[in-house]
């Protein structure tokens, strides 16, 4: 399972709740958890305070956007406060629960691919109890599209451009175009 946390609402007591749940999935669940350090040192600092030395949670340093979606590609469930993460996790169909009590996110709510965890250790525990205890977790569907928004779009245009015949022709010449009547598109 992985784990990110670093939100300005999740410092203090909801890093602590973070923490405890960490703790207590990892003892009585045997959940393996890589937690990835966020760069700002004050979250790092209290993270290693709280869960160093911890056998069942491993800490890593803060890493790169492709050593983070590696991390991703290679998780069964993904716990994390991070806006970005939330919706990198439903488009590549990788469950994961919100360490917050509100996300800005409600498409890929409802569609199944976050579940709000909030930030109290005993509703985290049992989120990810339920979650892992899923058969289908890779079944939802992403709210993001598919990936193939831009081709789409291409094609439309595309399309829009020939019906109206509109060809390019230098702006020197633009005077020309318009007294003759025809459509045409400036370059």
């Amino acid at each position: 399972m992985l784990v990110t946390c670093h939100r300005r609402e999740s410092w203090g007591a909801g890093l602590i709740s973070i923490a405890d749940a960490l703790r207590r999935l990892s003892r009585e669940d045997a959940v393996e958890i890589d937690l990835v350090l966020h760069p700002n040192p004050a979250v790092a600092a209290q993270m290693r305070l709280l869960l160093g030395g911890e056998s069942g949670v491993r800490l890593h340093n803060p890493c790169s956007h492709s050593d983070l979606v590696r991390r991703l590609l290679n998780s069964d469930l993904v716990l994390s406060d991070s806006g970005g993460i939330q919706e990198e996790a439903a488009a590549l169909g990788i469950p994961l629960l919100v360490l917050r009590e509100r996300t800005e996110r409600p498409e890929a709510i409802a569609t199944g691919c976050l579940t709000l965890a909030g930030l109290n250790t005993i509703a985290i525990v049992n989120a990810v109890r339920t979650a892992l205890s899923l058969d289908v977790l890779y079944s939802r569907r992403c709210p993001y599209g598919d990936g193939n928004a831009a081709p789409r779009i291409a094609a439309i245009i595309l399309e829009w451009l020939a019906e109206r015949r509109l060809v390019r022709i230098p702006l020197q010449n633009m005077d020309r175009a318009e007294s003759s009547g025809e459509k045409r598109l400036a370059t």
